[in-house]
């Protein structure tokens, strides 16, 4: 409940500001995989850790230096079937967070979805939080930790792609 506020909230501040808008520096994406193991129950939640990803910070901002960066902002993520178009009826809540591969200490989430409507078959589309990754993705390394609680049980062991997508932004 506290989520869907907050993104309620969200989307009222993101549409009161359409005329400001800012355009972002550079946009950042990379892709990543994730097995979903057959025999998952609908009881507990299941994490999915994800060390080492590499960001390829430095090659989406080229000539530009961090501290004209102010802020990396998700914007969206999907995950879809990497061989397959997979039907995620399945999945009722994820969520992704992002941790800083020095000290697993430092997190945060970056991306998720809740009551996941039934229909999502070929992709799912996660949103992007409001809060800053740019302690993560400037590094060129990330660890990541994919949760989810599912509603069935998976149809099988399944071969997923996520592919995230970021903004960065520099100071107002």
């Amino acid at each position: 409940m506290h989520r869907k506020f907050i993104f309620i909230f969200s989307c009222f501040f993101l549409f009161a500001s359409c005329g400001d808008q800012q355009t972002p520096l550079f946009d950042i994406e990379f892709t990543v995989d994730l097995d979903i193991p057959t025999g998952l129950n609908t009881i507990e939640t299941h994490f999915f850790p994800i060390n080492q990803v590499q960001t390829f910070y430095s090659s989406f901002a080229g000539e530009i230096p961090d501290d004209m960066v102010a802020s990396i902002l998700p914007s969206s993520c999907s995950i879809d079937g990497r061989f397959t178009s997979i039907d995620y009826d399945f999945i009722q809540d994820i969520f992704i967070t992002a941790a800083d591969p020095t000290n697993p200490t430092v997190k945060s989430e970056i991306f998720f979805r809740e009551d996941i409507p039934l229909g999502n078959s070929g992709e799912l589309v996660l949103f992007g939080n409001l809060r800053d990754a740019k302690e993560f993705i400037i590094n060129d390394l990330v660890n990541l930790e994919v949760r989810m609680k599912l509603r069935n049980f998976p149809p099988g062991n399944i071969e997923n792609r996520l592919t995230l997508r970021f903004q960065a932004f520099e100071a107002e």
